[in-house]
């Protein structure tokens, strides 16, 4: 699989990886998979999710015992201990890690940690020992945010980065983290902090003024659709992005849209099912699962594993995975994250069968409609064998001996048709051009 994200998006990871003693190996994986495409992207994977990626990358690599040794429980922990070193940044400073911020020495402690040890120190008197990779790890100030407005300059910036929000109480953790990912990747993480900016010069005010211009534009892009719309446009005459998002961060967060964001949660991660028709099947079923009780545990409401893993096998009512779900049933052992690992790889190696038994002609990508209970295909470039260039040619023929076929059998078995579905079954309804 090609990779098309910019070579120095490339050496950056890389260099985190080897700054996290990750191997190359695994970072380049992730980087195929479109799992991460800036070092912005570490933080939208959960360590929950950590050992399903690790199941998906032994299923892949099965018949390669070099790459399957790449993936020990060191990788793994160092994997996880990566993803939470920048949460622990973001926590701090409220933004991402310059490039120049990440070294090894600086990776051996968690942000938090080391500015907790560092004021420890002072307290008592001492001076505190820095880090050697030129990071002070004290707390955002107006200088650390003003070189952050400054440096976006550099960044390719765009509103269509920003994810989409319908507008809804339990839609609004998710959609705030992914924001200001977005923001932070951009260079406007500074908008969005509680305590407001300050500019130093006047240089810095009109920069900033653009700032809140762009987010604000950013907060309308996205929520447009939304039926609380009001809440962007009420900013509308200054074009003020980050009232905007403090005006919605009151508004969700407030007690009773609480209750709402917890009752419509509970709803849909009971209600959300595993069948057939589920799109994206397991993969997406799992995803949307974890996304949920991540948006519960993010608003306080941490449910017990066996609640969680009793509902999960509620929810699954495909019977491909019966098998899959009965074990799980009877086994007390058996946790939430070994039962997505084993159905998803269920779901991976079917439809692995299905692409392999079909004949080359017939290698088309199954589409789920949820709208729809027709079953839609969509071609993969299909291109006819060479050995055959005359087949084409030959369709007008066929279908009309086809046609004369079917007609002369129509003739015959219409006099022992019954008179209320005679005419049902037209020789040209039952040919598909």
């Amino acid at each position: 699989m090609g990779t098309n994200i910019p070579e120095q998006d490339m050496q950056d990871l890389m260099h985190i990886s080897d700054c996290a003693r990750l191997p190359r190996d695994i970072m380049t994986y992730l980087i195929e998979e479109e799992l991460v495409g800036t070092s912005a992207d570490i933080r939208l994977i959960s360590t929950d999710d950590v050992l399903a990626i690790q199941d998906v990358y032994q299923e892949k690599y099965a018949d390669e015992p070099e790459k399957l040794r790449v993936w020990s429980r060191i990788t793994t922990g160092r994997f996880k201990y990566m993803i939470e070193w920048f949460n622990s940044f973001h926590r701090t400073y409220g933004r991402a890690p310059l490039i120049h911020e990440i070294e090894v020495e600086n990776f051996s402690t968690l942000p938090e940690e080391a500015v907790s040890s560092m004021e420890r120190a002072t307290s008592l008197g001492n001076t505190p020992i820095r880090p050697s990779g030129g990071i002070t790890f004290r707390r955002s100030s107006m200088m650390s945010q003003g070189s952050q407005a400054a440096s976006k300059r550099n960044v390719k910036v765009s509103i269509s980065d920003y994810p989409k929000f319908s507008g809804k109480a339990k839609d609004w953790i998710t959609f705030e983290r992914k924001f200001r990912s977005v923001a932070s990747s951009q260079g406007f993480d500074h908008v969005l902090q509680e305590k407001e900016f300050q500019p130093g010069s006047q240089e810095e005010d009109k920069q900033y003024e653009l700032d809140l211009a762009f987010i604000y534009d950013a907060f309308q892009n996205v929520w447009a659709d939304a039926t609380n719309f009001y809440l962007v446009e009420k900013n509308k005459k200054m074009k003020n992005g980050r009232q905007v998002y403090l005006d919605a961060v009151n508004y969700f967060r407030g007690a009773a849209v609480k209750d709402a964001i917890l009752t419509e949660n509970m709803d849909t991660l009971v209600n959300f099912k595993l069948t057939h028709t589920t799109p994206n099947g397991a993969e997406g079923f799992n995803n949307k699962f974890n996304d949920i009780v991540n948006s519960l545990e993010q608003q306080g409401h941490v449910l017990s594993p066996p609640i969680l893993k009793g509902i999960f096998l509620g929810n699954i009512q495909d019977k491909m995975y019966e098998n899959i779900k009965d074990q799980a049933a009877a086994n007390d052992k058996m946790q939430l994250p070994e039962i997505q690992s084993q159905i998803l790889r269920k779901y991976l190696s079917v439809q692995g069968e299905r692409r392999a038994g079909a004949p080359k002609y017939l290698h088309k990508r199954f589409v789920n409609a949820l709208n729809s209970k027709q079953v839609h295909f969509e071609d993969e470039e299909i291109q006819l064998d060479d050995e055959a260039p005359d087949t084409l040619d030959d369709e007008p023929f066929l279908e009309e001996q086809l046609r004369a076929i079917y007609a002369s059998k129509s003739r015959t078995s219409l006099p022992h048709s019954p008179p209320h579905i005679r005419g049902i079954g037209h020789p040209t309804s039952a040919l598909v051009d």
